[in-house]
């Protein structure tokens, strides 16, 4: 008999507050004579002070042999990610001689449980939601990460942005966006896919071809969208202690060679230099956006306390890192040159 553990989930017990309450999803493999196999698709529940100790009681709830730390995905509940952080659940696997550390780790908006509760009738949940995955992070709607890198940036005192899901229907889930973590508690503070999108260019994280609506607000002109082909990304980090604004200043210019993919309306030549202006003011604006919810979450992502330490090391001393990056003005520009679009007049 074999176990391989698709998923396993971690709350906060509804009834003992200091207790996790996990869910195990797991495909229980078992010869039945004549090379043929029966594959049941087994779920269990368990609670206990930690990992380890969750990890033996399941010894007795499911059949043969089952190492929680080899979990094809990880998602935790929201509520138990914002009070008591991540860090306890990840370590045993992240120090795991055996564990799966390319595992996902994923938030789910409400319970955890509820998310591996799910019935899909082709696939084992589990890769269903490894599925959503890959094509999220070739879209760019969310972090190339896993449980080791997570794992690495916490101990490394590094924020994090970890997928958001959520349940969408009665069988359904989806990817919501991310959520802005600060050290390994989650904020409380999430982006959309397309932020997410716009945060992650900023961080020189872009991975592949990435569409963006323009939904600007010049009423002369319809709402396009661009797809982007090429990027040229660049930091620059200020020190001015004259300045009353603030003493930091970080810029990301980010320069974008992109096509229009769509427009209801003929295209000329001399329209595009009205396209790259709308596009470049609206990414702009909306890279602000984002920004402004980094200071109010206090997540770091950019890594601007790090560019501070090597740039200027003696910055920091005697000051309290929370009030220093409250007052950080992070100033993103997005400069959008179409290369090409299909109905050129």
């Amino acid at each position: 008999m074999k176990n391989y553990t698709n998923g396993i989930t971690f709350d906060t017990s509804e009834d003992e507050p200091d207790m996790l309450q996990t869910s195990v999803r797991a495909l229980n493999i078992q010869g039945s004579g004549g090379g043929k196999f029966t594959i049941k698709d087994e779920m269990a529940k368990s609670k206990g002070k930690n990992v380890i100790e969750i990890d033996i009681n399941y010894t007795n709830k499911i059949p043969g042999e089952l190492d929680l730390s080899k979990a094809y995905v990880i998602v935790i509940g929201e509520e138990l990610a914002k009070s008591k952080g991540i860090l306890p659940l990840l370590e045993p696997i992240g120090r795991s001689r055996y564990g799966d550390i390319t595992s996902k780790v994923m938030i789910a908006e409400g319970r955890g449980t509820d998310i591996l509760s799910i019935q899909m009738e082709n696939s084992p949940l589990a890769f269903r939601l490894l599925k959503m995955f890959g094509n999220a992070e070739e879209r760019t709607h969310i972090p190339k990460e896993n449980t080791f890198s997570i794992w690495n940036k916490i101990t490394d005192h590094e924020d994090s942005i970890i997928p958001l899901v959520r349940k969408s229907g009665p069988n359904q889930i989806e990817i919501s966006g991310t959520a802005l973590f600060n050290g390994d508690k989650y904020t409380g503070y999430s982006l959309s896919p397309e932020q997410s999108t716009l945060l992650l260019i900023m961080d020189n994280r872009f991975n592949k071809l990435n569409f963006f609506n323009i939904d600007h607000d010049n009423k002369e002109m319809n709402p396009f969208a661009i797809i982007i082909n090429r990027i040229k990304h660049q930091t620059n980090l200020k020190l001015d202690e004259d300045n009353k604004d603030g003493e930091i200043v970080f810029e990301v210019d980010i320069k974008l060679d992109a096509e229009i993919n769509y427009y209801e309306g003929i295209i000329s030549n001399n329209d595009i230099k009205k396209f790259n202006r709308l596009a470049s003011d609206y990414l702009t604006d909306q890279a602000n956006k984002v920004t402004n919810i980094l200071i109010d979450a206090e997540s770091d992502v950019l890594g601007i306390q790090k560019e501070i330490s090597v740039q200027y090391p003696q910055y920091l001393n005697n000051k309290e890192w929370k009030n220093v990056y409250s007052k950080i003005q992070i100033k993103p520009n997005f400069s959008v040159e179409i290369t090409g679009t299909q109905n050129i007049k």
